[in-house]
């Protein structure tokens, strides 16, 4: 069961949908990425890609974001997100946007930081962090956070560069910022 690890939220347990449907980050991958992201998230905005249960978001809205918003097209994992908000009684500082990811960058509103946790299967990875930069989802200085499996590697764009990334068992957490592209005639 993922649960809150810090903030005004700490130590809550969060609803997970029965089976497999989702894949919660677990509880040392997600202290690893708050822990190089920062533990304060006051003044930032925050966007969770398929969220699954909502974990990501809501631990940077337990760290100060707001607002967050939380994408999720899955019906199952859409109704634990629901109930984990109602738990946290978040529902004013928590968006969910019930729509794929793809339809739903172009209606979201640029944040600081993007947590994407996409299923490890997903063919379209690449695609979709493509739309996130050309849509300019992530603000200036933003960063992007991804997980996939560790034998996953990522085709970006040119100017998009990898700030960090590291291996945690058979999951990588790879950290992308925006890096225009100098034009050296100038």
């Amino acid at each position: 069961m993922p649960r809150i690890i810090a903030g005004k939220f700490k130590g809550r347990v969060l609803q997970t949908p029965k089976g497999d449907a989702t894949r919660p980050t677990q509880d040392r991958t997600k202290e690893a990425l708050f822990s190089i992201l920062g533990g304060d998230f006051t003044g930032l905005s925050a966007i969770d890609l398929y969220a699954g249960t909502g974990s990501l978001g809501l631990e940077a809205l337990s760290r100060g974001a707001e607002p967050v918003t939380l994408v999720e097209s899955f019906a199952i994992a859409i109704k634990t997100i629901e109930a984990n908000v109602a738990l946290l009684g978040a529902s004013e500082d928590v968006i969910i946007f019930p729509y794929p990811v793809e339809m739903a960058l172009n209606r979201l509103r640029p944040a600081d930081v993007i947590f994407m946790d996409p299923p490890y299967n997903l063919k379209e990875i690449d695609e979709v962090i493509d739309m996130i930069f050309e849509l300019k989802v992530l603000k200036p200085g933003g960063v992007l956070a991804v997980e996939t499996s560790a034998k996953r590697e990522l085709l970006l764009r040119p100017d998009v560069r990898i700030k960090d990334e590291r291996k945690y068992s058979d999951t990588k957490l790879t950290f992308l910022e925006w890096a225009p592209l100098t034009n050296d005639s100038e």
